[in-house]
Order: C-alpha cells, then structure tokens, then sequence
C-alpha cells in the first residue's frame, strides 16, 4: 500500500479496488462525470420552473381578461333586462354596483399586466 495516491483515505482505496465494477474505472473522471450531469441537471430545472412560470402569468392573464369580457356582458344583459322590466329597480342597482367593484378590480390586475 505504499504506492497509493497521498491524500486518499485507505478504507476508501480498499472499497475503490475491491469492488469488481469501480476497479476498472478512473475515480477522477467519474467524479467529472458525475458534476457535469448535475450541472445539466441544474440548469434543466432552471430552465423548465422559469418556463412554468412564464405559463401560469399567461394563464393568469387570459382568465382575468375572460372575467372582464363575462363581467361587461353581464353589465350590458342587466342594462337591457331593466329596460325591458324584468328586473326590479333596487335589484338592479345593487347588482350594478357589486359588478362593477369586481370589474375595476379585474381592471387594475389586468393593468399590472401591460
């Protein structure tokens, strides 16, 4: 054991070369080995959360601006269901208020966006 490399431990030499798949493999290249697939590794993750993110605002956007166009035309259906008298006048004007506190708010997230 006097020709073994310094700095390595002799329990981890003695696993090194008793060990049939290990002995016929440079430890040092599959350390690199081992680093870069990790790397990629990384990097793969990096990538693919920043990808997801980018998903969920698109997806965040087209849900808010569905909400306003459903909201515009639940205001504009009201409109019409007073002018045609199906709708009672108190209903209506608390109705057209509740929509409309939801429709600035969908408009001030929407403008976040741009």
């Amino acid at each position: 054991m006097n020709d073994l490399p310094p700095f390595h431990p002799d329990w981890l030499i003695n696993l090194w070369f008793s060990t049939p798949v290990l002995r016929g493999m440079n430890p040092h290249i599959l350390i690199i080995i081992f680093l870069f697939v990790i790397v990629i590794l990384y990097f793969w993750r990096k990538k693919r959360k920043n990808q997801q993110a980018f998903y969920y605002e698109e997806q965040k956007f087209q849900r808010l601006r569905q909400e306003k166009q459903l909201l515009e035309q639940k205001l504009t259906m009201m409109v019409e269901q007073k002018a045609a008298g199906h709708i009672e006048e108190e209903h209506y004007e608390r109705s057209r208020k509740e929509y409309e506190i939801k429709l600035q708010k969908v408009k001030l997230e929407l403008d976040l966006f741009t």
